[in-house]
């Protein structure tokens, strides 16, 4: 749960180290915190790797051997010993859009689905996982990447029935890998009200079956007929589990930043409701991460670990 809290501040573990300014000075107290037995990346050219580092409150206070970090370990600091492990600054992502990240770790992975009978599997495990009724949605098919064209097809896509058929209650919106168009089962068309007799919309297409009945692939600018459904479901959820459900999205982001090493981000464009949340959050991993009767990881206001 630590880590999951760390996550939480989704730029709050030690981004670091970019700013070395040579060999540090000694910390005037233990540290709270010390890494031993690593190779540790320092970005200083005078000293650019060493075997421990430590860390007092919010800054990284002194880095050297294992010996010369030794007398800075207490009776109350932490040890992490790396056991050889590398230890660098963390990444910094200069624009990104966050909570894009954390939907897309909700979303079924499709980019490696061998042929679209794998798609369709992965989507009826998908519904044995979700309420009926719930949306679900996945990324990053591409029907050329297919060990063969699925049967039927209709210029080389599939059509829904199969999708429909292990999904009944659950409305599915699967988005290709180009992102220009999105693959939708019979039970997100009925809530899109789509039928045989709806016209393609400016700049956009409904692929279509030699009856003329919609196929399920939407391109380019149809995929707003299904978008709009979907919009139009989410707003029927009240503040509280649109804040939960928000919540996740971020706590996602968080986790899936932190396992490719990235500890600070640049959002490019959350809206205000967004920021405020996630405001919400790192004062209640602040508020979490000081406890009066045991030392924990400080972690300072800006979430950055600094260097003396």
């Amino acid at each position: 749960m630590r880590s999951r809290r760390i996550a939480y501040g989704a730029v709050l573990l030690f981004a670091a180290a970019a700013a070395t300014q040579g060999q540090s000075r000694a910390p005037a107290r233990t540290a709270d915190l010390v890494l031993r037995g690593g190779k540790i990346v320092t970005v200083d050219d005078d000293r650019p790797l060493a075997e421990a580092l430590a860390v007092v409150g919010d800054t990284i206070a002194a880095v050297g051997s294992n010996q010369e970090i030794q007398p800075q370990v207490g009776p109350n600091t932490r040890v992490i010993d790396l056991q050889g492990a590398l230890a660098i600054p963390g990444f910094i992502d200069a624009h990104a859009h966050f909570t894009g990240v954390g939907e897309a770790a909700r979303n079924l992975k499709l980019s490696t689905a061998k042929d679209w009978d794998d798609i369709v599997r992965t989507v009826g495990e998908a519904v044995k996982k979700t309420k009926p009724g719930a949306w679900i949605l996945g990324r990053g098919w591409h029907q050329e990447k297919w060990s063969h064209p699925p049967s039927p097809n209709v210029e080389g896509f599939p059509l829904h029935e199969a999708l429909s058929k292990v999904s009944p209650q659950n409305p599915v919106w699967l988005t290709h890998a180009s992102g220009h168009a999105r693959f939708a089962n019979a039970r997100a068309m009925e809530l899109a009200r789509v039928t045989k007799a709806t016209r393609d919309p400016p700049g956009g297409k409904l692929l279509r079956d030699k009856n003329g009945n919609p196929t399920g692939l939407f391109n380019e600018c149809a995929q707003s007929i299904i978008a709009d459904a979907l919009a139009r479901d989410r707003a029927k959820r009240s503040s509280g589990e649109l804040e939960e459900d928000l919540r996740k999205t971020i706590e996602l982001a968080s986790d899936e930043s932190l396992s490719k090493g990235l500890t600070t981000i640049t959002d490019a464009g959350s809206p205000p409701a967004t920021i405020e949340l996630m405001r919400k959050l790192v004062d209640e991993l602040l508020a979490a991460s000081f406890h009066p009767d045991r030392v924990d990881w400080p972690l300072p206001s800006d979430g950055l670990c600094r260097w003396r």
